[in-house]
């Protein structure tokens, strides 16, 4: 995919950049638990399914933000237009596989498309992932239970690929809440960062 190459002589977080990316352990997370009532009710009505209809609107919150296509290679910072997804899906044996999708297309075209690259994944993929992951956003779902905090898995050295998680939605005082989960490279972004694509979230939812 096309990137454009950031001007590091002008970008306002060049010391932030070299700090952070200095760090053996350079990430960040947050958890925040989103009020997805009225999302819910949308879904129910159009028919759509639950986690390819909200990672749509996940990954559409993030590209929102630049600094959510950003990513690090060979110590510069590049931009991507828009970002791909890696979700994991799980098998009839237990285990799980990966599943690559673009959501960057209009919804009655993603939806489609989306289910059959999952059916794929279900049952021929596995983690063996060949494909150009570098402009991906990293997802997983746990819907067996609630969750406050999560920690997720991160290669050596480290990648600048941000990581959405989400658990079980549960009633709360009349609204539907879903924990949700932000992990990201400290070295692009900070907690305002973050804020704008939570807004965003929260707009779309």
């Amino acid at each position: 995919m096309h990137y454009v190459e950031i001007n590091m002589k002008t970008y306002p977080r060049k010391s932030h950049f070299e700090h952070f990316n200095s760090l053996a352990n350079p990430y960040a997370s947050v958890t925040v638990s989103l009020d997805i009532t009225a999302f819910l009710q949308t879904i129910k009505k159009e028919g759509s399914p639950f986690f390819l209809r909200f990672l749509y609107e996940v990954a559409g919150a993030a590209d929102s933000v630049p600094a959510f296509r950003q990513r690090i290679i060979n110590g510069k910072i590049i931009e991507f237009p828009y970002c791909t997804t890696s979700h994991t899906v799980m098998k009839e044996d237990g285990t799980f596989a990966y599943c690559h999708l673009h959501p960057h297309q209009p919804l009655d075209s993603y939806l489609p498309e989306a289910i059959k690259k999952q059916k794929d994944a279900k049952e021929n993929g596995n983690i063996h992932d060949d494909a150009d992951i570098l402009h991906a956003y990293f997802v997983s779902c746990i819907p067996w239970f609630s969750f406050t905090a999560i920690t997720q898995s991160t290669p050596i050295p480290a990648d600048s690929n941000p990581r959405f998680a989400w658990g079980k939605y549960e009633e709360e005082q009349g609204k539907i809440k879903l924990p949700f989960s932000v992990q990201f490279n400290h070295a692009l972004m900070d907690g305002r960062h973050i804020g704008l694509f939570l807004d965003a979230l929260h707009a779309r939812l």
